[in-house]
């Protein structure tokens, strides 16, 4: 995953997130969803990131490498987008310097703005990032001792095609957190130089279950060796919430894990989040394309999620070719959401600023939820003090009543 940071434009005061911030449903009046919302940059805002990506500030420190014929050539930023390499061309640089320059000239927009956005630069808890200097550093053969192996003894490294995560890009050797050097590393220098900064916010740490549940007996890694690299990256997992929470940043964690799916993942993470704090990012896949039984447990793990004050960011994608309905998908969040959840609705694998629709319903009135979701079968109902919701999933569909 290259260069990523979420922009996330504060539609009130209050920011709700765990302590030292706090928030309260009193507090919504004029706005459907509590908190920060990802929208649209205004007119201006919008020449001011273009102006901001000509520059290419977010590939400071950035060059293309030829792996043939070790030609180079800068990286560049095309509108709206982040950084790319020519066809046949890898990294090399600092894409921490990069990813700060740039949040730094996020929050010179938001003063000129007069609005607040946050910045939270990309990581994997996976597979360490090759354009990360302390990537390059961690794939250093000198460090041949830390890295995981596959059922031949031979390191993996997902920049060699004969592993088939070799599609996932740029990404190169498995992070074996079960040794405590590893997660020192991975502290020290990956998280640490975003942690120290005054201009990030927090960080969106991505894939934390990816690689041991989709790759791992692929490369025929013995089932020990599985479960005690699994429980090192809940180790990790549980240090890196307290790291954070040292440094009064915000750690978002996207899973795949629901209640039903990868259940054991499920509820370790939530425990981890639910003890020292930070957010649980949903990819929403509640649409026909995946299915009924995928929504539903979706919606269930966030209402159990909600229970446990757990602040939630739900992300709705729509295929570029299809527009699923926005008032079931909002129905469906609605139902579930708590105090501390969020929606967003945009193009799905399309994270720039143009794709994050500014819905006539973000502006019309909630108020306090006069209680839970009432459930028959699939289909869900919630009164608001503005609203009443209604979600059935069996049938796809969604309504939301104002009055």
């Amino acid at each position: 995953m290259l260069f990523a940071v979420f922009l996330l434009l504060l539609s009130s005061p209050a920011l709700c997130v765990h302590p030292p911030w706090a928030f309260s449903w009193s507090t919504v009046s004029t706005m459907a969803f509590p908190g920060f919302i990802p929208r649209p940059f205004t007119p201006t805002e919008d020449q001011q990131w273009a102006q901001f990506t000509s520059t290419d500030i977010c590939c400071v420190n950035l060059t293309c490498h030829h792996t043939a014929s070790g030609a180079t050539k800068p990286a560049h930023c095309p509108r709206n987008s982040h950084c790319v390499c020519p066809t046949g061309y890898d990294w090399i640089g600092n894409e921490e310097v990069s990813s700060i320059a740039a949040a730094s000239a996020i929050q010179q927009i938001s003063k000129k703005a007069g609005k607040q956005h946050l910045s939270f630069p990309y990581i994997y808890l996976s597979i360490s990032e090759v354009w990360f200097a302390a990537g390059q550093e961690f794939n250093n053969p000198a460090n041949d001792a830390w890295f995981v192996r596959d059922g031949n003894g031979d390191p993996i490294d997902c920049r060699n095609p004969k592993y088939p995560c070799s599609s996932q890009g740029s990404e190169a050797h498995v992070y074996n957190f079960s040794m405590p050097e590893v997660r020192s590393f991975f502290l020290n220098k990956v998280v640490a130089p975003f942690a120290n900064s005054p201009h990030v916010d927090g960080n969106f740490f991505d894939e934390l279950e990816w690689f041991w549940t989709y790759w791992a007996h692929r490369f025929k890694i013995p089932e020990p060796k599985i479960q005690q690299l699994r429980n090192g990256t809940f180790t990790m997992l549980s240090e890196l919430l307290q790291y954070m929470a040292a440094h009064k940043k915000v750690p978002v964690v996207s899973s795949k894990a629901t209640k039903t799916y990868l259940p054991v993942w499920f509820n370790q993470t939530s425990q981890l989040l639910e003890k020292y704090g930070g957010f649980r990012f949903y990819e929403f896949f509640c649409d026909p394309k995946r299915g009924s039984a995928t929504c539903l447990t979706q919606i269930e793990s966030m209402m159990d999620e909600v229970d446990r004050n757990i602040p939630i960011q739900v992300h709705a994608p729509y295929p570029h070719a299809h527009n699923y309905s926005v008032e079931f998908q909002l129905a469906a969040f609605l139902v579930a959401c708590g105090e501390y959840s969020y929606f967003s609705f945009g193009l799905e694998s399309d994270w720039t600023v143009n794709t994050w629709p500014d819905l006539p319903e973000y502006h019309k009135p909630l108020g306090k939820p006069l209680g839970k979701a009432t459930r028959t079968g699939a289909a869900f109902k919630r009164e608001f003090e503005h609203l009443t919701v209604t979600c059935d999933v069996a049938k796809w569909k969604g309504s939301l009543a104002w009055h």
